[in-house]
């Protein structure tokens, strides 16, 4: 055990010490007594060789028991039980496509999968000569027994033809235990070349564009305006994402101020999206219809593997000076007044007209004689805007004009006539008719 023979150094180095002293204290004494017994030095190395073995044995069991001793066994244990762990580690790795264009975007993922879910990986600098690398940070997914450590990269080739990538390697640190390090394996995969009339500044995917405008349909004259563009790039390189502002430039309606951009890079599980959103800035100096040209963008499309125009115009706007934009607004409010008075007569009319109906009725409800059922005849020809002196036969021949000929009120009228010169019709006879013909005109109006 190395802790014995630590012990067993040190209780020997202590002996010397004593018997290097005793001997050289006794050397004077051994070479007088003894000169003619021994020969010379056989004494003292007779002594030497006695006393480590008595004192050896005398100290034995001092050191056994010591603190020292029982101190140096506990940490032996520690040591024993600080054994490195035994951990579960594999590595895989995966790209999305195996043939693909120049400058299009494959996603390659290297994974490791442990069971400790305190570890680390440390990667090399992905670098590689025909090949830009952008690196994602790296994911930790922690599940119920298993932990992934996933590094992704996007790789936009440069070089056509049958091309290797190897990957870089990584240092797996585990919470206890050795630095590991894993050999990450090469990928191959074929580079299709690009046509030729697809110049170098050409973005490789897909592009979007999108607007942004709140002003509305009209707007002020020599005020500050601002629209906003968005172009998204899925799998498109940054330095190829097409510029616009050459395609905005003022004229003769329009004044464009400096354009602003802000470039962003949207990394996804499918790969990385480039964004630009362009804020343009700007005056319209003329008053009536005003329209952009249109924004076009032409990319090549790795799907198709053709070239494709993606187009976009900004709505058109009306402009109007400040006068001609009050003169708008004012001209609506004024018709919405006029129109509510209109309204407002033509609802107080109904309702004048229906209380004077309601009074009409009332009075050929209450008549009692002839000559109260002719006056209310007469109110009712000035109700509907006829002459007030107005005959019987008169008023059957308006009638017939604005609502049509009516049998019922023929008789009505026929009646009323024998009424006023019938000398017959006297006391309960008459009261009888008037009844019967104030009920008839009743339900004629």
């Amino acid at each position: 055990m190395p802790v014995l023979k630590h012990a067993k150094g040190r209780l020997i180095a202590s002996i010397r010490m004593l018997t290097g002293r005793k001997g050289q204290a006794g050397r004077s004494e051994t070479r007088s007594k003894h000169s003619d017994d021994y020969p010379k030095g056989g004494f003292r190395k007779a002594i030497k060789r006695w006393g480590v073995y008595f004192l050896t044995l005398l100290l034995l069991p001092v050191w056994l028991f010591s603190p020292s001793f029982v101190s140096a066994q506990e940490s032996s244990a520690e040591l024993k039980g600080l054994q490195e762990p035994q951990v579960t580690i594999s590595l895989s790795s995966r790209h999305t496509k195996n043939t693909l264009w120049q400058r299009e975007q494959l996603l390659v993922t290297l994974e490791v999968k442990t069971d400790d879910p305190f570890s680390r990986l440390d990667v090399d600098d992905f670098k590689q000569a025909g090949f830009s690398i952008i690196s994602y940070p790296l994911e930790r997914l922690e599940g119920k027994h298993i932990t992934r450590l996933v590094q992704k990269w996007a790789v936009y080739p440069f070089i056509a033809g049958e091309q290797q990538l190897q990957l870089p390697r990584i240092r797996y640190r585990p919470n206890r235990g050795r630095i590991k390090t894993l050999e990450s394996k090469t990928l191959h995969f074929k580079v299709r070349p690009l046509p030729i009339y697809v110049p170098p500044t050409m973005p490789v995917g897909k592009i979007h564009i999108n607007s942004d405008w709140q002003g509305g349909r009209l707007i002020r004259t020599n005020r500050l305006q601002s629209w906003r563009l968005r172009l998204s790039g899925g799998g498109v390189m940054s330095q190829t994402m097409p510029p616009i502002s050459q395609q905005l430039d003022s004229n003769q309606s329009v004044m464009v101020l400096p354009i602003q951009q802000q470039r962003l890079a949207v990394k996804q599980d499918h790969g990385i999206t480039q964004e630009v959103t362009y804020t343009i800035p700007f005056k319209v100096i003329k008053n009536g219809r005003v329209s952009f040209p249109p924004v076009a963008i032409q990319y090549f499309d790795p799907t198709t593997g053709k070239l494709e125009k993606s187009k976009l115009a900004m709505p058109m706007v009306v402009s109007l000076n400040g006068w001609l934009y009050a003169l708008l607004f004012t001209i609506p409010l004024l018709l919405v007044i006029i129109l509510t008075k209109i309204i407002y007569q033509q609802i107080r009319r109904m309702i004048l007209r229906s209380k004077e109906k309601k009074r009409l009725l009332s009075l050929f409800e209450t008549a009692e004689n002839y000559q109260q059922i002719r006056d209310a005849i007469r109110q009712l020809s000035s109700f509907l805007g006829w002459d007030n002196n107005i005959s019987l036969e008169q008023f059957a021949m308006r009638w017939a004009e604005s609502y049509g000929e009516s049998a019922k009120l023929n008789k009505i009228i026929k009646k009323l006539q024998i009424l006023a010169f019938s000398a017959e019709l006297t006391g309960q006879k008459e009261q009888k008719m008037i009844q019967i013909l104030s009920h008839d005109l009743m339900k004629l109006v």
